[in-house]
């Protein structure tokens, strides 16, 4: 399986370019569906009552930290080199290069 994502047998890919793009996805359709569902139509809240309106702008606040979390770890990745022998410098790098190297 790994083969074919690779192009190596045995080499696992990085799975951070997927961790990113979910949490940037997720985040989107967060702030989305918060605004269409929420503000705009006003079909559900996250929480009905009195103080639904800081429920719907928590809702919306950690969809923004997500979809901006998720571009920051898309954009901090390193390209993904099976062949390369050096060691990285950065924790992020030295995560990758520990789980590319498994």
């Amino acid at each position: 399986m790994t083969f074919c994502c690779t192009g190596r047998a045995g080499v696992r890919p990085s799975p951070w370019p997927t961790t990113a793009s979910r949490a940037g996805g997720w985040g989107l359709f967060n702030i989305v569906e918060g605004l269409l569902g929420h503000q705009i139509l006003g079909i559900h809240h996250v929480h009905g009552g009195p103080h639904q309106l800081w429920w719907d702008m928590g809702f919306l606040i950690l969809g923004v930290i997500l979809l901006v979390g998720g571009y920051l770890l898309q954009r901090s990745g390193q390209p993904f080199d099976p062949g390369a022998t050096d060691t990285p410098s950065t924790a992020a790098g030295l995560l990758h290069y520990r789980w590319s190297t498994a």
